[in-house]
């Protein structure tokens, strides 16, 4: 399996926040970007927040 380098994932802070005991929701693209549209409707749902986007060429 190959590995990710460090300079490959970004992560960008939205907004600081404690997140100890946290629970995280992702929507990594895929065919029809059905997750990222999950994701969405989820935080939307659920009145979440958006605090922070993970970004690599490998997902």
């Amino acid at each position: 399996m190959p590995t990710l380098a460090a300079d490959q994932v970004k992560i960008y802070e939205i907004k600081r926040v404690d997140v100890e005991g946290a629970i995280v929701i992702d929507g990594f693209p895929s065919v029809g970007l059905v997750s990222s549209i999950v994701a969405n409707y989820l935080i939307d749902t659920l009145e979440m927040e958006q605090i922070g986007i993970v970004e690599s060429p490998a997902f």
